[in-house]
C-alpha cells in the first residue's frame, strides 16, 4: 500500500508505533519515510531502535539525517521522560545505536555527517570521543568545526589536548569549546594567552571572560602589557567581563552580609582591587586619553577598549563600583565622585551607593547636589543616611523629603512645613526638580501651594514644569486653582487643552459659566478647551451652546464639540433640551 504524508500525521495523531516504523521502508516515498523516522524520535519508544539504525543506510540523504537525529532524540529523552517514576536508560537500548552512528560518521553526504556529529554529543557514549576527535583533521571545514561543537559539549577530557592542538585553525569555535571542560579547558586556555598566533590569543582571552573563572585574571592582567594593542584589548575585554559575571548575583543581593563577604573574598586583595580601579577609572576618564594625558599602555589598553565597545565598559564600571563599594576601598572616592557625573543612571546610582558605603566625609557635598538627581535621589538620600548625616538647612530638607517622598509614610513631617518648603524650591535652576516638586505638591493637595504652582503655570520657562504644575491646581480643586486654569483657557496658553482637562478631571460644576462664556471666543483653541472641559465636567447646561460649535469653522473645535456633546449623552436628532 502506498503511503501518504496524511497517513503519518493519522499514525502519529494514534501513536501508532508499528504503523510508523513499517513507514520506514515504504519504497514509493522518501518523504514519508523520512517523518516517520522524526515521529518515532519524537515518541520515543524502545522499538524503533532497531529500524532507525537500519534507515542510516537509506538510499536518500534526508531520511538518513532524520534517522541519525531520531536515535539522538531517543538517546536524549525529554525532561518529563527523565523523571518518570518508571524510566530506566537500559529501556531505551540506544546503546546499540552507537557502533552503526560511529559508521555513519564516513557517510558520503555532508548533511549526514554533520547530523550525525551532532548525534552523537547528545547520546554521550565515551565510544564517539576518540571518531569525533579523528574528524578535528577532516578536509572539510563545516564538518571540523561540528566535531569540534560536539567535543564541547560532550566534556570528555581526553579530548581537551587534540582540541588545544586544533586552536590556531579555528580559534573562537575551539575557545568556545575548551570553554566547557572546566579546570582542564581553563589550563588549555590560558596557556594559549602566550601563544604568538594574535587571533589564538584573541580568542583565548574571549573564552576566558565568558568562563569568568578569576584564577585567569593573573595572566590576563600580564597580557594588558602585550605590544599588540588588539591582544591588549581583548585581555581588557575579558577581564571587564569576567568581573561582570562575578559581581552581578552581589549587586542583586547587595545588602546580604553574606554578598558582601564574598566580594571581600574574591575582590580583598591589593591585585583585585587594582584591577577593580582600572575598570573604573577608564570608563569615568576616558576622555583624557584624546588629549594625550594618558600614555601608560595598560591604561591605554583599558581605555581602547572602553572606546572600542563603551556598553561592555559602562557594564564593567557599574560593576567595580559596586564591588569597591563592598569592600570599603577608600582610593575609590575619587572616580565614584566623577562617575556621579555620567549621563548613565546604573553607574550614578552605583557610585552613590558605593560612596555610602565606603563613608567618606569629602563626598558629602557631591551627595547633596544628587539628591536634585531625580533619577537617583533615592540612592543619594540613602547614602548620606549610611554616613550618618542629617539636614540642617530648609533647602536640604527640601530635598531630603523629596527624595524620600517623606509626605507618603505614615509619620510624615508637617505637611503644611513640608509645603513651605516646597513652594520655595519651585524657583530653582534644574527643571526636572521642579518638575518633581510640582508632583510632589500635587500628591500633597494643599492649599497653601496654589499660588506658588500658578505661577509656575504661567510663567516657567519649561513645558513640561507647566503641565506638572497645571496637573496640581487640578488636583488640589479650590476656588482659587479653578480661575488659574480658566485663565491659562481664557489666554489660548499652549497648555490650555492640558488646563481644560484638568479642569474637566475636576469636575467642579463652579466652572461651568466661564467655561461657556469663553464658547464664544475668537480664539479658536480657546473655543476647543473650553469645549473639552465641559464635556468632562458633565453638567448638561452646556449642550444648547455645545451645538452651534459642530458647525464652527474650525475643524478641530468641531470635532471636539462632537466629543463633548457625546460625553453629555446627546445624540444626533435631538434638540437641546435633549428630545
Amino acid at each position: 500500500m502506498i503511503l501518504s504524508r496524511q497517513d503519518i500525521d493519522d499514525m502519529t495523531s494514534r501513536r501508532d508505533v508499528d504503523g510508523l516504523i513499517r513507514a520506514l521502508g515504504c519504497r514509493e516515498s522518501a518523504e514519508v519515510r523520512q517523518r516517520a523516522a522524526q515521529v518515532l524520535g519524537e515518541i520515543g519508544d524502545a522499538r524503533a531502535v532497531e529500524p532507525l539504525i537500519a534507515a542510516l543506510k537509506d538510499a536518500e540523504w534526508a531520511v538518513r539525517a532524520a534517522a541519525a537525529q531520531a536515535l539522538g532524540e531517543l538517546g536524549n529523552p525529554p525532561l518529563s521522560r527523565l523523571l518518570s517514576s518508571d524510566f530506566t536508560p537500559e529501556e531505551i537500548g540506544i546503546e546499540r545505536a552507537v557502533q552503526p552512528l560511529i559508521a555513519a560518521l564516513a557517510d558520503e553526504d555532508l548533511g549526514v555527517r554533520c547530523a550525525v556529529i551532532e548525534v552523537s554529543s547528545r547520546i554521550r557514549d565515551e565510544g564517539t570521543t576518540e571518531p569525533l576527535i579523528g574528524l578535528l583533521t577532516d578536509e572539510n571545514e563545516e564538518v571540523r568545526c561540528a566535531a569540534i561543537r560536539a567535543l564541547g559539549r560532550m566534556g570528555d577530557a581526553q579530548a581537551v589536548q587534540p582540541l588545544r592542538a586544533v586552536l590556531g585553525q579555528h580559534p573562537y569555535v575551539v575557545a568556545n569549546a575548551l570553554s566547557r571542560f572546566g579546570a582542564a579547558g581553563i589550563e588549555s586556555l590560558v596557556s594559549a594567552l602566550g601563544e604568538a598566533n594574535p587571533d589564538i590569543r584573541r580568542a583565548a582571552a574571549w573564552a576566558l571572560g565568558k568562563i569568568g573563572d578569576l584564577t585567569a585574571v593573573q595572566p590576563l592582567v600580564a597580557m594588558l602589557r602585550h605590544e599588540d594593542r588588539e591582544t591588549a584589548f581583548s585581555a581588557a575585554e575579558a577581564l571587564r567581563e569576567m568581573v561582570t559575571l562575578n559581581v552581578k548575583p552581589f549587586i542583586e543581593a547587595r545588602d546580604s552580609p553574606t554578598a558582601a563577604r564574598e566580594i571581600e573574598e574574591r575582590f580583598g586583595s591589593p591585585e583585585m582591587v587594582n584591577l577593580l580601579l582600572s575598570m573604573l577609572v577608564s570608563y569615568t576618564e576616558r576622555s583624557l586619553v584624546l588629549g594625550g594625558q594618558i600614555t601608560d599602555p595598560v591604561s591605554l589598553a583599558w581605555i581602547g577598549d572602553a572606546y572600542r565597545n563603551p556598553d561592555r565598559a559602562l557594564r564593567g564600571a557599574v560593576s567595580a563600583a559596586y564591588a569597591l563599594g563592598a569592600i570599603q576601598e577608600k582610593r575609590a572616592v575619587r572616580p565614584l565622585l566623577k562617575a556621579l557625573e555620567d549621563r548613565d543612571t546604573d553607574l550614578r546610582r552605583a557610585a552613590l551607593w558605593a560612596l555610602g558605603q565606603i563613608g567618606d566625609s569629602s563626598a558629602t557635598e557631591a551627595l547633596l547636589a544628587a539628591l536634585k538627581d531625580m533619577e537617583v535621589s533615592a540612592m543619594a538620600a540613602w547614602a548620606l543616611e549610611r554616613m550618618g548625616w542629617q539636614p540642617v538647612q530648609e533647602e536640604e530638607w527640601g530635598w531630603y523629603w523629596l527624595a524620600k517622598r517623606a509626605w507618603r509614610e505614615p509619620d510624615a513631617p508637617n505637611a503644611e512645613r513640608m509645603t513651605e518648603v516646597f513652594c520655595k524650591l519651585l524657583q530653582d535652576e534644574n527643571w526636572e526638580a521642579r518638575q518633581q516638586i510640582a508632583r510632589a505638591l500635587r500628591e500633597m493637595g494643599t492649599v497653601r501651594a496654589v499660588e506658588p504652582l500658578g505661577r509656575v503655570a504661567l510663567e516657567d520657562e519649561n513645558k513640561d514644569v507647566r503641565f506638572a504644575a497645571i496637573l496640581a491646581l487640578g488636583r488640589i480643586g479650590h476656588p482659587a486653582a479653578i480661575e488659574l486654569l480658566l485663565t491659562l483657557i481664557r489666554n489660548g496658553d499652549s497648555l490650555a487643552l492640558d488646563a481644560a482637562s484638568a479642569l474637566g478631571e475636576l469636575g467642579d460644576t463652579r466652572a461651568v459659566e466661564s467655561l461657556l462664556a469663553l464658547l464664544e471666543s475668537e480664539n479658536s483653541l480657546v473655543r476647543e478647551s473650553a469645549a473639552l472641559a465641559l464635556g468632562k465636567i458633565g453638567d448638561t447646561r452646556a449642550v444648547e451652546k455645545l451645538l452651534p460649535l459642530l458647525k464652527d469653522e474650525n475643524s478641530q473645535v468641531r470635532c471636539r464639540a462632537a466629543q463633548s456633546l457625546e460625553q453629555l449623552g446627546w445624540q444626533a436628532g435631538q434638540n437641546a433640551e435633549g428630545s
